[in-house]
Protein backbone atom coordinates (compact mmCIF):
# COMPACT_ATOMS: atom_id res chain seq x y z
CA UNK A 1 0.00 0.00 0.00
CA UNK A 2 1.01 3.59 -0.74
CA UNK A 3 1.88 5.90 2.36
CA UNK A 4 0.82 9.15 2.77
CA UNK A 5 3.69 10.89 0.47
CA UNK A 6 2.98 13.85 -1.54
CA UNK A 7 2.88 13.91 -5.16
CA UNK A 8 3.03 16.48 -7.70
CA UNK A 9 1.73 16.48 -11.45
CA UNK A 10 2.26 19.23 -13.97
CA UNK A 11 -0.50 18.62 -16.52
CA UNK A 12 1.54 19.79 -20.01
CA UNK A 13 -0.04 20.44 -23.37
CA UNK A 14 3.09 19.28 -25.85
CA UNK A 15 1.39 20.22 -28.86
CA UNK A 16 -2.07 19.68 -30.86
CA UNK A 17 -3.47 17.52 -33.55
CA UNK A 18 -6.26 18.57 -35.95
CA UNK A 19 -8.15 15.36 -36.71
CA UNK A 20 -11.34 13.75 -37.75
CA UNK A 21 -13.80 13.89 -34.49
CA UNK A 22 -14.42 10.04 -35.52
CA UNK A 23 -10.53 9.26 -34.17
CA UNK A 24 -12.03 10.13 -30.77
CA UNK A 25 -15.47 8.93 -30.88
CA UNK A 26 -16.30 6.14 -32.76
CA UNK A 27 -18.45 6.52 -35.97
CA UNK A 28 -21.41 4.69 -36.79
CA UNK A 29 -22.36 4.69 -40.41
CA UNK A 30 -21.48 2.84 -43.67
CA UNK A 31 -17.29 4.38 -43.55
CA UNK A 32 -15.20 2.02 -41.82
CA UNK A 33 -12.26 4.68 -41.95
CA UNK A 34 -13.88 7.44 -40.50
CA UNK A 35 -11.47 8.29 -37.80
CA UNK A 36 -9.02 9.39 -40.79
CA UNK A 37 -10.83 11.80 -42.23
CA UNK A 38 -11.52 10.11 -45.62
CA UNK A 39 -14.15 10.71 -47.50
CA UNK A 40 -15.40 13.12 -44.22
CA UNK A 41 -16.46 16.88 -44.53
CA UNK A 42 -13.74 19.01 -42.63
CA UNK A 43 -16.13 20.34 -40.77
CA UNK A 44 -15.89 16.69 -38.42
CA UNK A 45 -12.35 18.11 -37.70
CA UNK A 46 -11.39 18.76 -33.72
CA UNK A 47 -8.15 20.00 -32.47
CA UNK A 48 -7.18 17.70 -29.56
CA UNK A 49 -4.28 18.40 -27.23
CA UNK A 50 -1.49 15.94 -27.07
CA UNK A 51 -0.92 15.77 -22.93
CA UNK A 52 2.10 14.69 -21.10
CA UNK A 53 2.16 14.29 -17.45
CA UNK A 54 5.24 15.94 -15.30
CA UNK A 55 5.39 13.91 -12.03
CA UNK A 56 7.11 14.97 -9.03
CA UNK A 57 7.65 11.55 -6.60
CA UNK A 58 9.58 11.31 -3.79
CA UNK A 59 11.27 8.25 -5.35
CA UNK A 60 12.18 9.97 -8.69
CA UNK A 61 10.54 12.11 -11.40
CA UNK A 62 8.48 10.50 -13.88
CA UNK A 63 7.72 11.83 -17.59
CA UNK A 64 4.60 9.81 -19.16
CA UNK A 65 4.83 10.55 -23.14
CA UNK A 66 6.54 13.04 -25.13
CA UNK A 67 4.08 15.12 -27.30
CA UNK A 68 5.44 16.34 -30.89
CA UNK A 69 9.33 16.04 -31.73
CA UNK A 70 10.20 20.53 -32.31
CA UNK A 71 10.80 19.08 -36.19
CA UNK A 72 7.26 18.99 -36.96
CA UNK A 73 7.37 23.28 -36.87
CA UNK A 74 9.47 22.67 -39.89
CA UNK A 75 9.26 19.38 -41.64
CA UNK A 76 6.09 17.84 -40.46
CA UNK A 77 6.66 15.50 -43.27
CA UNK A 78 9.81 14.44 -42.04
CA UNK A 79 9.17 14.10 -38.26
CA UNK A 80 5.62 12.21 -38.84
CA UNK A 81 4.84 8.53 -39.82
CA UNK A 82 2.71 7.89 -42.47
CA UNK A 83 -0.39 6.97 -40.49
CA UNK A 84 0.31 10.16 -38.19
CA UNK A 85 0.32 12.23 -41.29
CA UNK A 86 -2.60 10.81 -43.04
CA UNK A 87 -4.54 11.45 -39.21
CA UNK A 88 -3.78 14.68 -38.54
CA UNK A 89 -2.64 18.24 -38.93
CA UNK A 90 -0.21 18.75 -36.33
CA UNK A 91 0.57 22.23 -34.21
CA UNK A 92 3.41 22.95 -31.91
CA UNK A 93 3.45 26.50 -30.57
CA UNK A 94 6.96 27.58 -29.47
CA UNK A 95 7.88 26.84 -26.10
CA UNK A 96 5.21 23.47 -26.20
CA UNK A 97 7.38 20.91 -27.02
CA UNK A 98 7.96 18.59 -24.10
CA UNK A 99 11.97 19.58 -23.92
CA UNK A 100 11.16 23.32 -23.69
CA UNK A 101 8.63 22.52 -21.07
CA UNK A 102 10.65 20.39 -18.90
CA UNK A 103 12.95 23.63 -19.23
CA UNK A 104 10.98 26.43 -17.97
CA UNK A 105 10.14 24.02 -15.20
CA UNK A 106 14.33 23.68 -14.34
CA UNK A 107 14.38 19.93 -15.50
CA UNK A 108 17.28 18.46 -18.15
CA UNK A 109 16.41 15.26 -19.56
CA UNK A 110 18.91 13.32 -17.70
CA UNK A 111 16.81 14.64 -14.58
CA UNK A 112 14.03 12.08 -15.71
CA UNK A 113 14.46 9.10 -13.60
CA UNK A 114 11.41 7.47 -15.59
CA UNK A 115 10.19 8.45 -19.01
CA UNK A 116 6.36 5.88 -19.12
CA UNK A 117 5.30 5.61 -22.98
CA UNK A 118 1.50 4.80 -22.90
CA UNK A 119 1.95 3.30 -26.18
CA UNK A 120 4.14 3.78 -29.44
CA UNK A 121 1.58 5.99 -31.45
CA UNK A 122 3.29 8.85 -32.99
CA UNK A 123 1.57 12.14 -31.09
CA UNK A 124 3.00 10.03 -27.92
CA UNK A 125 6.38 9.30 -28.61
CA UNK A 126 7.21 11.48 -31.21
CA UNK A 127 9.46 13.75 -29.31
CA UNK A 128 11.52 10.79 -27.82
CA UNK A 129 14.84 11.44 -28.99
CA UNK A 130 14.95 15.06 -27.39
CA UNK A 131 14.44 12.90 -24.05
CA UNK A 132 16.61 10.24 -25.02
CA UNK A 133 19.04 11.13 -21.96
CA UNK A 134 16.57 10.15 -19.44
CA UNK A 135 17.65 7.72 -17.22
CA UNK A 136 14.91 4.75 -17.88
CA UNK A 137 12.31 4.77 -20.75
CA UNK A 138 10.00 2.34 -20.22
CA UNK A 139 7.03 0.21 -22.30
CA UNK A 140 5.42 -2.39 -21.63
CA UNK A 141 6.63 -5.30 -23.59
CA UNK A 142 3.28 -6.51 -25.34
CA UNK A 143 3.14 -3.26 -26.76
CA UNK A 144 6.68 -3.11 -28.13
CA UNK A 145 6.08 -6.33 -29.58
CA UNK A 146 2.78 -5.34 -31.45
CA UNK A 147 4.65 -1.94 -32.75
CA UNK A 148 7.22 -4.33 -34.20
CA UNK A 149 4.59 -6.31 -36.45
CA UNK A 150 2.62 -3.15 -37.78
CA UNK A 151 5.25 -0.51 -39.48
CA UNK A 152 1.69 0.79 -40.97
CA UNK A 153 0.41 1.95 -37.49
CA UNK A 154 3.83 2.68 -35.54
CA UNK A 155 6.51 4.59 -36.89
CA UNK A 156 9.39 2.82 -35.45
CA UNK A 157 12.18 5.50 -36.34
CA UNK A 158 11.09 7.27 -33.52
CA UNK A 159 12.35 5.21 -31.09
CA UNK A 160 15.11 2.78 -33.45
CA UNK A 161 18.35 4.52 -31.58
CA UNK A 162 16.74 4.75 -28.18
CA UNK A 163 17.24 2.20 -25.12
CA UNK A 164 13.40 1.34 -24.68
CA UNK A 165 12.94 -1.04 -21.42
CA UNK A 166 10.22 -3.36 -21.31
CA UNK A 167 7.50 -4.05 -18.68
CA UNK A 168 5.75 -6.93 -17.93
CA UNK A 169 2.31 -6.61 -16.69
CA UNK A 170 1.61 -8.93 -13.38
CA UNK A 171 -1.11 -10.08 -11.64
CA UNK A 172 -2.56 -7.16 -9.70
CA UNK A 173 -5.57 -6.03 -7.87
CA UNK A 174 -6.45 -3.37 -9.96
CA UNK A 175 -7.02 -2.96 -13.99
CA UNK A 176 -10.13 -4.50 -16.38
CA UNK A 177 -7.91 -7.34 -16.58
CA UNK A 178 -6.19 -7.56 -13.02
CA UNK A 179 -2.67 -6.75 -14.42
CA UNK A 180 -0.51 -3.74 -13.56
CA UNK A 181 3.34 -3.54 -13.06
CA UNK A 182 3.95 -1.58 -9.43
CA UNK A 183 6.70 0.90 -10.41
CA UNK A 184 8.09 1.83 -6.76
CA UNK A 185 6.29 -1.16 -5.40
CA UNK A 186 4.55 0.87 -2.98
CA UNK A 187 1.55 1.46 -4.84
CA UNK A 188 2.11 4.73 -5.14
CA UNK A 189 2.62 4.62 -8.94
CA UNK A 190 1.22 1.46 -10.81
CA UNK A 191 0.93 0.94 -14.65
CA UNK A 192 -2.16 -0.73 -15.63
CA UNK A 193 -2.67 -2.81 -18.67
CA UNK A 194 -5.83 -1.03 -20.68
CA UNK A 195 -5.70 -2.40 -23.90
CA UNK A 196 -7.97 -2.01 -26.49
CA UNK A 197 -7.12 1.26 -28.13
CA UNK A 198 -3.35 -0.84 -29.01
CA UNK A 199 -2.32 -3.99 -27.38
CA UNK A 200 -0.07 -3.02 -25.00
CA UNK A 201 -1.49 0.43 -23.57
CA UNK A 202 -0.62 1.48 -20.01
CA UNK A 203 -2.70 3.51 -18.25
CA UNK A 204 -1.05 5.18 -14.69
CA UNK A 205 -2.77 4.85 -11.22
CA UNK A 206 -1.27 7.66 -8.76
CA UNK A 207 -1.87 6.91 -4.80
CA UNK A 208 -1.16 8.87 -1.75
CA UNK A 209 -3.08 8.22 1.14
CA UNK A 210 -6.41 7.13 0.43
CA UNK A 211 -6.69 9.24 -2.63
CA UNK A 212 -5.95 8.42 -5.72
CA UNK A 213 -5.90 9.71 -9.80
CA UNK A 214 -6.21 7.96 -12.96
CA UNK A 215 -4.37 8.83 -16.29
CA UNK A 216 -5.91 7.08 -18.99
CA UNK A 217 -4.02 7.94 -21.84
CA UNK A 218 -6.14 6.87 -25.18
CA UNK A 219 -8.36 4.45 -23.53
CA UNK A 220 -11.40 7.37 -23.18
CA UNK A 221 -10.62 10.91 -24.95
CA UNK A 222 -13.08 12.77 -22.28
CA UNK A 223 -15.30 11.60 -19.72
CA UNK A 224 -18.34 11.31 -22.53
CA UNK A 225 -15.98 8.35 -23.29
CA UNK A 226 -16.52 6.49 -20.36
CA UNK A 227 -20.10 8.30 -19.04
CA UNK A 228 -22.09 7.08 -22.89
CA UNK A 229 -18.86 3.88 -23.67
CA UNK A 230 -17.75 5.70 -27.05
CA UNK A 231 -15.22 3.66 -28.08
CA UNK A 232 -11.82 5.53 -30.12
CA UNK A 233 -12.39 5.31 -33.28
CA UNK A 234 -9.01 3.32 -33.60
CA UNK A 235 -8.81 0.10 -31.55
CA UNK A 236 -7.17 -3.25 -31.93
CA UNK A 237 -9.55 -5.12 -29.96
CA UNK A 238 -13.35 -3.79 -29.51
CA UNK A 239 -14.02 -6.02 -26.85
CA UNK A 240 -10.88 -4.98 -24.44
CA UNK A 241 -11.59 -1.29 -25.35
CA UNK A 242 -14.91 -1.60 -23.96
CA UNK A 243 -13.76 -3.49 -20.82
CA UNK A 244 -11.06 -1.18 -20.09
CA UNK A 245 -14.05 1.80 -20.66
CA UNK A 246 -16.02 0.05 -18.41
CA UNK A 247 -13.00 -0.44 -15.74
CA UNK A 248 -12.76 3.49 -15.59
CA UNK A 249 -16.33 4.07 -15.58
CA UNK A 250 -16.50 1.72 -12.58
CA UNK A 251 -13.36 3.91 -10.84
CA UNK A 252 -15.07 7.26 -11.87
CA UNK A 253 -17.38 6.28 -8.65
CA UNK A 254 -14.93 5.84 -6.04
CA UNK A 255 -14.90 8.46 -3.81
CA UNK A 256 -11.31 8.05 -3.68
CA UNK A 257 -10.99 9.12 -7.32
CA UNK A 258 -9.53 12.45 -7.08
CA UNK A 259 -9.76 12.80 -10.93
CA UNK A 260 -9.70 10.75 -14.35
CA UNK A 261 -7.52 12.15 -17.00
CA UNK A 262 -7.15 11.70 -21.00
CA UNK A 263 -4.29 12.10 -23.12
CA UNK A 264 -6.20 14.06 -25.44
CA UNK A 265 -8.87 15.91 -23.62
CA UNK A 266 -9.44 19.58 -24.60
CA UNK A 267 -10.95 20.47 -21.55
CA UNK A 268 -8.41 19.89 -18.98
CA UNK A 269 -6.19 22.98 -18.69
CA UNK A 270 -2.62 23.01 -17.91
CA UNK A 271 -2.54 23.05 -14.50
CA UNK A 272 -0.35 21.63 -11.14
CA UNK A 273 -2.37 18.79 -8.81
CA UNK A 274 -0.83 17.80 -5.50
CA UNK A 275 -2.29 14.59 -4.46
Amino acid sequence: MSTNQEIKIHILHCGFAKVDEALAYRAGGLNPLAFTGLLRSPKHRISLPLTCYLIQHPKGLILVDTGWDPLVRSSPGKALGLMQSMLSKVQLPEGKAAIEQLSRLGYQPADIDYLVLTHLHADHVSGLKTLSGAKKILVSDIELKAAKRNPIVYTSSMWSDINLETFSFQPAETGPENLAFDLFKDGSVQLVSTPGHTAGLTSLILRSGDQFILLCADVAYSERSWKEQVLPGLTTSRKKAKRSLEWIAHLSKDPACRGIYASHDGSIAEQLITL
